[in-house]
């Protein structure tokens, strides 16, 4: 999953591409790390000529048919 708008960016001052100090993103990547172990990630980047891109790769799951909940 890929987003990406033209707003102000990334403030190199206080976060990059790897990692930052926001809550919000702190929380995000603590609850995807929780969920799917090693098998996501969570990236940051400048989007050209401004903005910011938002990339987050998750593991394809299936769930299996359960005949109790339709019957």
């Amino acid at each position: 999953l890929t987003i990406a708008d033209n707003g102000p960016g990334l403030n190199h001052q206080h976060t990059n591409s790897v990692s930052s100090t926001g809550v919000g993103l702190i929380n995000t990547r603590e609850r995807l790390r929780e969920l799917y172990a090693d098998e996501q990630s969570l990236k940051l980047s400048e989007n050209s000529p401004k903005g910011l891109v938002v990339t987050i790769h998750l593991p394809h799951q299936t769930v299996e048919h359960d005949s109790r909940i339709t019957g």
